[in-house]
């Protein structure tokens, strides 16, 4: 018994001895992209050549930022959005807020509301049936919103979406994207903590990769009008706040 006993630890430790075999020993002379070195002097003069992220919207949004605007449904979170996004491609600021850089090409995915709801937001109704004087916007402001296409097989659903979000990108050459809402761009919804990291992650990958600015609009559950409201009711907020810069808020 005791012999066998012996056998099996040895049967163990070679599978164990196996195992750490397998593991590829890097030598670290050898070159490695992953990670850049330098002191802390030759960041700060390679810092002092990048120009310094300018106010889109006060102290709110920044360039270069990935933002999240967050509210419950019906208090007027879209027509914030839009505002600021035309006061971007205007060079203008709101009132009562700062922007401190020139016009910008602005790509708002309107994710939500059909053709004939945008066009009744900014437009005289003179009579229910009657509508007149179209708001004049920018030609820098491109409203991006779903086709009816079909998605490839074998295509996950966010390698889908994030693809559509480059070509318009690219056709448009966008600067600033607007995503309304966030929780279209996922399947699972923002709750599947899994879900919102892999989303919240390409991202901060386009972010960095084509040096946008990405304010991204998310729902809350329903709140009563004289509670706060805080990070903790962005569902997924956890994960969330991994990946963005800033977030803000409205309410009732």
């Amino acid at each position: 018994l005791m012999n066998l006993k012996i056998l099996q630890m040895a049967k163990l430790n070679y599978k164990k001895k196996e195992v750490l075999d397998n593991h590829v020993m890097v030598d670290p002379k050898t070159d490695n992209d992953l990670f850049e070195v330098m002191t802390a002097n030759e960041v700060m003069d390679a810092a002092s050549k990048i120009k310094v992220p300018q106010m889109l919207f006060s102290e709110f949004i920044f360039e270069g930022e990935l933002t999240v605007l967050f509210a419950p449904m019906n208090v007027g979170k879209t027509i914030l959005g839009v505002q600021i996004a035309d006061s971007i491609t205007r060079g203008k600021a709101i009132e009562g807020f700062r922007n401190e850089a020139s016009p910008k090409i602005v790509c708002y995915f309107d994710l939500e509301l059909s053709k004939k709801q945008f066009q009744g937001r900014y437009v005289n109704r003179i009579t229910e049936k009657q509508w007149i004087d179209n708001y004049i916007w920018d030609d820098k402001m491109h409203i991006v919103r779903f086709k009816d296409t079909a998605k490839p097989k074998g295509l996950k659903w966010i390698d889908f979406v994030f693809q559509g979000i480059l070509k318009m990108v690219d056709k448009t050459k966008a600067e600033v994207i607007f995503i309304d809402n966030i929780s279209w761009l996922s399947i699972q919804g923002l709750e599947a903590s899994k879900d919102a990291g892999e989303l919240m992650k390409r991202l901060d990958e386009l972010k960095k990769k084509h040096k946008l600015t990405i304010v991204a609009l998310a729902h809350t559950p329903k709140k009563k009008k004289w509670e706060s409201m805080s990070r903790n009711d962005l569902a997924g907020s956890a994960v969330i706040g991994n990946f963005i810069d800033s977030l803000f808020t409205i309410n009732h």
